[in-house]
């Protein structure tokens, strides 16, 4: 999907997007 550099959430909404991922990575882990 595309993220517009120009809002300001865009930061926090790929900041979530990475969590989630790094989450669900730590939790196939196990």
């Amino acid at each position: 999907f595309i993220i517009v550099p120009l809002l300001p959430l865009s930061k926090w909404t790929a900041l979530l997007f990475i969590l989630s991922l790094a989450i669900d990575n730590t939790d196939a882990n196990k």
